[in-house]
């Protein structure tokens, strides 16, 4: 096979398949968290959250910023 072929064969796909959107569904219910004791004086809790990832829904876990 060409180099040009190869190419063209790979912009191809990556043009066919680039707009493709796999629907996982509405996110899970916000997972229970506890919340631990604040690490310093001021730190502030950010609460977990639900992402896409792996072909479906991945939780982040909370932490202290």
């Amino acid at each position: 096979m060409s180099i040009k072929r190869i190419i063209c064969a790979t912009m191809l796909c990556t043009l066919l398949t680039g707009g493709c959107v796999v629907d996982v569904g509405p996110p899970p219910p916000p997972e229970v968290e506890v919340i631990p004791a604040p690490p310093y004086q001021g730190a502030v809790w950010v609460h977990g959250y639900w992402y896409r990832g792996g072909g479906g829904w991945v939780w982040a876990h909370g932490h202290y910023r």
